[in-house]
């Protein structure tokens, strides 16, 4: 039975209660940790290579999921309209797909400064860049003034208007 020394307390040597029964409590409990199904104590070298039972890709635990792509939504443009002297979006959306924009060839987004004041636009929009494709800056400067009819569904003030593909 182990012993602590106690002198620097200038008492007796403390005793335990309990002794060691030698139970062995660790056989009867399931492994905690197998390789292969096999406890780790008698698992070889090669059940570290044998397959994943984890469905789909490999980084699954390392919180990444197998993607599920979405088939593409048909849309058409998509429309931001900003207040310029607050810089707070007014509204954005995505128009219908059947708007005829000219060319199918690849177009980046384009920005247009508009003026409104109580009797609508006061010009047709101003295009501060463009889309690098002449046809569709021309559609939608037309577009916005004639058809979307900016003037009509704005308050007064300066707004910057991106349309993006």
């Amino acid at each position: 039975m182990p012993q602590i020394n106690a002198g620097f307390l200038g008492q007796e040597a403390a005793r335990f209660r309990y002794s060691d029964t030698g139970l062995d409590v660790t056989g009867r409990l399931p492994p905690v940790t197998t390789l292969n199904g096999k406890r780790l104590s008698e698992a070889k070298p090669t059940d570290a290579l044998a397959g994943s039972r984890l469905p789909g890709s490999f980084s699954l635990g390392l919180g990444r999921r197998d993607p599920k792509p979405s088939a593409p939504v048909d849309r058409g443009a998509f429309i931001e309209i900003i207040a310029t002297g607050t810089g707070r979006l007014v509204r954005a959306e995505v128009l219908p797909a059947d708007i005829p924009v000219p060319p199918e060839v690849p177009w980046q987004p384009l920005e247009f400064l508009v003026a409104v004041d109580p009797s609508g636009l006061v010009r047709p929009p101003v295009m501060m860049s463009g889309s690098r494709v002449q046809e569709v800056d021309v559609f939608f400067e037309r577009y916005l003034a004639k058809t979307y009819r900016l003037g009509e569904i704005l308050l007064p003030g300066f707004y910057r208007v991106v349309v993006g593909p």
